[in-house]
């Protein structure tokens, strides 16, 4: 019994150090020009690499298909990428989110989730953004956009800038690493399950 409440205990919190998407965010949105920003923090557990995946469940009439994959096996390490428009724009709303996902044909399996944030007329907003190193493109019809640069060229796995953290709830731990927010979530959920079993 110990033993099974010590395993899950530990897959809870493990589940809680994963990837994070940094921006866009509730206070830093996107624009509707040109390529956007996304950057996250990873830690040395977290799978290699992930499609994004662009949602909105508040506006689903926004996109063009929901959800629609932006680009696909992005290196984790990368840290940063810009994503180009989809064949029909970014379109201005609210309620949009991107989810990182294993892959195009594993949209359930999520591995992070950002914050809502909206696309508004013109430029993104939000201090401390800065360019990714490198450029990736939506899958054309039939094509897979697979660690392609914009028009074609092989990506580089070159670890972009990474917006300056400013309100985003999180904790850097001395090595580099990221402790996330849902930690204290995963540690309440633990705490219920041992009142559960001991009571039992």
């Amino acid at each position: 019994m110990k033993f099974q409440t010590l395993a899950l205990f530990s897959t809870l919190v493990a589940s809680s150090l994963c990837y994070m998407v940094t921006f866009p965010s509730d206070i830093h949105n996107w624009g509707n020009t040109g390529s956007q920003l996304l950057s996250w923090n990873t830690v040395n557990t977290d799978a290699n690499n992930f499609t994004v995946v662009l949602d909105n469940q508040v506006n689903p009439g926004l996109l063009s298909s929901d959800p629609i994959v932006l680009g696909e096996t992005i290196m984790g390490d990368e840290g940063s990428v810009s994503l180009n428009p989809p064949s029909g724009g970014w379109v201005v709303g609210n309620g949009y989110r991107l989810n990182l996902v294993k892959s195009a044909g594993e949209l359930h399996t999520i591995y992070a989730q950002s914050d809502q944030f909206n696309i508004t007329s013109g430029q993104a907003t939000g201090s401390g953004m800065a360019s990714a190193a490198s450029t990736v493109s939506p899958a054309a019809s039939g094509t897979s956009s697979t660690g392609l640069l914009s028009g074609g060229a092989p990506r580089t796995a070159t670890v972009g800038a990474i917006p300056e953290p400013t309100n985003d709830p999180i904790v850097a731990a001395s090595s580099g690493e990221w402790i996330l927010p849902s930690l204290f979530s995963a540690l309440t959920t633990v705490g219920a399950v041992l009142t559960t079993v001991f009571l039992a």
